[in-house]
């Protein structure tokens, strides 16, 4: 779906717009954990959620997201020595896909500005999740990595936003806005410029690519600020 607009917002999902730091606490009641097992064990979860995803591109192989996710769990749960059924691994996939939004960036639409959302997700309930987003009136198209079979941050996944957008020979109208150091990295190679979501306030100190993001913002509601005050006049 193309668009006329000048400029155009693609919002990164998972922890970006939707806060994952909320499965620490499902695996502490499944399992009884003390919360900072629970949160070592969630950090090791999403490790390798990306590191499987990263795997698949360098192979050149292709599974989809929700099967990935599921993976790494039982990946993170067998290697901590914990012991699961899988009903355990069902209910957890099911918290996984109902996770709460971050604070809400809730952007004017006007004819410089075009609200998107990027997702290497699959998982077939995302885009009902999508719907309790209030700006949700603003958003055009949600593209999804399975439409390329690759994962951020492969170049198929940005030239497909861009194409999707209508932006084919001009990346640099398209902001990628994104939590993950990775995706931001990404999009500035592929010619997007980037908004990385810094929330832990570390600055940045990827070393990875050699460009810095066009932007950085704490969070959300600062990102409302900079759009108002520098993309829409």
């Amino acid at each position: 779906m193309s668009t006329s607009s000048k400029y155009v917002l693609a919002f990164d999902i998972y922890g970006t717009l939707l806060d994952t730091s909320k499965v620490g606490g499902d695996l502490a009641s499944t399992f009884a954990l003390e919360e900072e097992r629970a949160a070592d064990i969630s950090a090791l979860w999403r490790r390798y959620q990306l590191e499987y995803t990263w795997r698949l591109n360098s192979m050149n192989k292709y599974e989809p997201f929700d099967v990935v996710t599921k993976k790494a769990l039982t990946h993170a749960l067998s290697e901590s020595g914990i012991k699961f059924l899988e009903e355990d691994v069902e209910k957890l996939m099911i918290s996984y896909n109902s996770l709460q939004w971050c604070e809400m960036f809730c952007g004017r639409r006007q004819h410089e500005l075009t609200i998107h959302h990027a997702s290497k997700s699959s998982f077939p309930d995302v885009v009902e999740m999508l719907q309790d987003l209030k700006a949700l009136k603003e958003i055009d198209v949600v593209v999804f990595s399975n439409a390329v079979q690759k994962y951020k941050p492969a170049p198929e996944v940005y030239h497909g936003l861009v194409e999707a957008v209508g932006k084919a020979g001009n990346a640099q109208d398209v902001f990628l806005v994104s939590g993950n150091p990775f995706d931001v990295t990404g999009a500035l190679a592929s010619g997007f410029r980037a908004i990385w979501v810094d929330r832990g306030k570390k600055g940045w100190i990827d070393q990875l690519g050699g460009q810095a993001p066009t932007v950085i913002v704490h969070g959300l509601d600062q990102l409302k600020q900079y759009v108002e005050k520098t993309l829409l006049w």
